[in-house]
């Protein structure tokens, strides 16, 4: 056994060993094969390519570990970041430590390219233990500054627990009748005082990247959302359909924008997601969620999820539109590399000062959608 770094002739068995692992990965209905989305995923990336390293046994791939690069302005500093995606031990080869003797040379490399911060999501209870619990210092990694929610906008909660069947249902669909009752009678949908004019967005012109740099100063944690990064993010032709919706003020000039997608994977159940929502006002949120309701309730999508960091106010504007916060956390958790200290001073701001959403980690078609 052995590791090392990804060689170009290692994509097909690479590929095969994280359908046998996450099966049928990657869990979209792709416009092409999963070597030319790895392809695209992994070595297209407009800021960097990524770095993957591989266990080897006698010529065939047992492990793998990926770190997806993008650049993150934290407190107005422009730093390289990455998120760490697509973790794969071979189950014959599982309880050897094989995962961090993959992940831990990979970092490395990482940070000798100039990474200073990686962030990551996991639904694995083993992980989560040794990031939080571990009696090995190394093993440990902080959690994000402030809670991340994900909200859920269930329109038959009869149909979500047939489709996704779940322990004591009488109970979960009591709770969730109460907090949809308190919800209606809480939230109110806000008012609009500017008309808005919605516009498909069909590639990230110089319009785009003007509202982009005019948004940047708003957030003192936010990922790279330039125009370079989201054409190739949202706009390649393998991908799934992402609808790009802007809003436009009365000056013509583009206020907010809400990216937003029905995975289909399962066609028996289809899940909706808004996998982005970026605007310079609550006004622009507001109208944007609306319009992503309607084209979600059009195409009778029963579960919608969105996701934010706790108290931001685009989730308090979501639940005008009957989404409801299921008392679920996504386990975030970090890393720092090269003596960086930026992550310190980020969870005394308000909520509206983050930005964490679905498309930041790409784990919306890896985590099944435990909303309640």
């Amino acid at each position: 056994m052995k590791i090392r770094p990804f060689e170009n002739e290692d994509v097909s068995q690479l590929v095969e060993l994280l359908d046998i692992v996450f099966e049928n990965w990657p869990h979209y209905n792709i416009n092409g094969t999963p070597e030319e989305f790895w392809r695209w995923k992994y070595l297209e990336n407009p800021i960097l390519e990524s770095s993957i390293m591989l266990g080897v046994d006698d010529e065939s791939i047992i492990g793998c570990h990926h770190i997806l690069y993008n650049y993150l302005y934290v407190n107005g500093e422009k730093i390289l970041g990455s998120t760490s995606l697509d973790l794969a031990v071979h189950p014959d080869y599982r309880g050897q430590g094989l995962a961090s003797k993959i992940s831990v040379p990979n970092e490395q490399i990482a940070a000798e390219r100039g990474l200073k911060l990686s962030y990551f999501i996991t639904s694995n209870p083993i992980l989560i233990k040794s990031f939080t619990m571990s009696d090995t210092i190394e093993k440990r990694r902080p959690r994000f500054p402030k809670p991340i929610k994900n909200y859920a906008r269930i329109q038959d909660i009869d149909l979500q627990l047939e489709k996704i069947p779940m322990d004591n249902p009488f109970v979960l669909k009591t709770g969730w009748k109460i907090l949809s009752g308190l919800n209606q009678v809480i939230s109110k949908t806000p008012i609009i005082t500017e008309e808005f004019t919605l516009k498909s967005i069909k590639g990230f012109n110089e319009d785009y990247q003007q509202f982009w740099e005019g948004l940047l100063p708003q957030y003192s944690f936010i990922t790279n959302h330039d125009a370079e990064y989201m054409e190739w993010r949202y706009c390649s032709k393998i991908l799934p359909e992402y609808l790009k919706t802007g809003a436009y003020d009365s000056q013509g000039n583009l206020s907010g924008i809400i990216i937003y997608t029905i995975n289909d994977y399962n066609p028996d159940y289809p899940i909706g997601y808004i996998v982005d929502l970026l605007s310079l006002d609550s006004e622009s949120s507001n109208v944007l969620i609306n319009h992503a309701c309607e084209y979600f309730d059009a195409n009778d999508v029963n579960l919608v999820n969105f996701q934010q960091v706790e108290g931001h106010p685009d989730l308090q504007i979501s639940s005008s539109y009957g989404f409801i916060n299921g008392r679920i956390t996504p386990h975030i958790f970090y890393n720092t590399y090269n003596e960086y200290k930026g992550m310190e001073k980020l969870s005394d701001l308000h909520p509206k000062k983050l930005h964490l959403t679905w498309g930041d980690h790409d784990a919306l078609p890896t985590i099944k959608p435990k909303t309640l």
